[in-house]
């Protein structure tokens, strides 16, 4: 009988493997925490600092322990393979980055939660930290904890000044490079890194942060808060969060057409929860993509790709969602 290999690759246009993208996330990762770690010492957070060490190494270890169990379950004794041919390192540094201060228990939990969507739901990969991400601020909610630039803005209505901004994350350099939100200017560093070795769905990162920058932009004009747009960006770790999760190559979808609508729609989608749940907002949009909308797309995908009429209608369409999005928010908020 003839035998038929089947390449182990993405739908990425890319002669990368599966192993080759999950090593270089993985790397980027090392990359940003170390990063991180050293900015932080220079600008003053030492005892942060000592959290995030903290809180990675036990991160690290609990997930080892956790997904070896998992595949002594599946008969794998190969210890190699959970980080050469799994995503633990790379689970482990998220989970870690977003959980410091925080309870071991709930640490373990989270990483518990991760692990197991990440094996129950096969077409599911790096994404699978949401959940875990997702208990934590959770938790941080319910225990009062979660006193963020975010929370503090919403909870004044949105009313507040330059310098009152800056002043509640103690300066810029906390937003920019800060431990409590992750660095948005080393996660463009790391997206520029991804993108140089086309390991990465592009299209909806660029559609994505386009949209919610449009539309951060031009509320900020119309209430005469030119900050906001970059207050917005970097905060609530969304560049982290659209580097590292949105772009889940199993579970996003596939050609460009559909990818840019994508992206669209969930900037649309995460734009108004900012206004409502916007710890929050980034992860339950992204978990919404992936449950509902990125398998609908790919359905349709071949119509999108071969019916430009259509794909062009539905760009309009999403270009005037845009607009009723901004007049709604500007008159409510």
């Amino acid at each position: 009988m003839r035998e038929f290999h089947i390449a182990n690759k993405t739908y990425v246009k890319s002669h990368n493997s599966t192993n080759k993208i999950i090593a270089r996330y993985t790397y980027s990762l090392i990359i940003f925490a170390l990063l991180t770690i050293i900015i932080n010492l220079f600008i003053g957070n030492k005892t942060q600092v000592l959290s995030l060490i903290k809180s990675i190494s036990l991160s690290l270890i609990i997930t080892s322990v956790f997904t070896y169990l998992i595949y002594i379950i599946k008969k794998e004794y190969n210890i190699k393979k959970i980080y050469t041919e799994d995503i633990t390192i790379a689970i482990s540094l998220i989970i870690g980055l977003f959980s410091v201060n925080i309870d071991i228990i709930i640490l373990t939990l989270a990483i518990i939660v991760t692990l197991f969507i990440k094996n129950i739901k096969k077409d599911i990969n790096l994404s699978s930290v949401l959940y875990g991400i997702l208990l934590i601020i959770l938790y941080k909610y319910f225990t009062n904890n979660l006193d963020t630039p975010l929370t503090i803005l919403k909870n004044n209505s949105f009313n507040m000044n330059y310098n009152e901004i800056l002043d509640i994350n103690n300066g810029i350099y906390n937003y920019l490079f800060g431990i409590n939100y992750l660095s948005p200017i080393l996660s463009i560093i790391m997206f520029i890194y991804l993108f140089h070795k086309k390991g990465i769905k592009y299209n909806i990162v660029i559609s994505y942060i386009l949209t919610i920058s449009i539309i951060m932009f031009l509320y900020g004009i119309f209430t005469d808060k030119m900050w906001f747009i970059l207050f917005e960006l970097s905060t609530g770790s969304l560049l982290f969060l659209t580097i590292y999760t949105l772009t889940d190559y199993k579970v996003s979808p596939t050609i460009g057409e559909t990818q840019i609508l994508y992206g669209i729609i969930l900037g649309i989608i995460t734009s108004v929860l900012r206004f409502v749940i916007p710890e929050l907002s980034v992860i339950i949009t992204i978990i919404f993509g992936e449950l509902l909308l990125s398998k609908y797309l790919d359905n349709i995908s071949y119509k999108l790709k071969y019916n430009k009429k259509l794909y062009n209608s539905l760009i309009i369409i999403s270009m005037i969602l845009i607009i009723i999005t901004i007049v709604i928010l500007t008159i409510i908020y």
